[in-house]
């Protein structure tokens, strides 16, 4: 299992948990947002991405619109190695939205 932090706590991230496969362990989800610090995302709790560095994480999956400047603060501004931050593809998300709407169930 590859352990996973996620950037990000919207819809994105809700598609991404809900439709990606089940190779990875989410530690915890990673938001900006002060006021979701602490509380829970889909069963993972929320922190800063001050706090990442208190877990053993081996990837940090951007699930944002905010995709291309949480990938700059993440390695310009945190000094995480670009190899560690992932950035799925935007169709990626879309596509498995549309089918899990369509058919009214989660794609594996």
């Amino acid at each position: 299992m590859i352990k996973t932090l996620i950037f990000g706590t919207g819809n994105s991230a809700k598609q991404l948990l809900k439709n990606l496969p089940d190779k990875r362990e989410y530690l915890a989800a990673v938001d900006n947002d002060t006021d979701k610090h602490g509380q829970y995302f889909n069963g993972l709790l929320v922190i800063s991405p001050g706090n990442m560095g208190d877990y053993d994480y081996d990837e940090i999956l951007i699930a944002s619109y905010w995709e291309g400047t949480i990938k700059k603060q993440l390695i310009e501004e945190l000094g995480i190695p670009s190899n560690q931050v992932i950035t799925p593809q935007k169709n990626t998300i879309k596509i498995a939205a549309k089918l899990s709407t369509l058919f009214n169930t989660t794609i594996h």
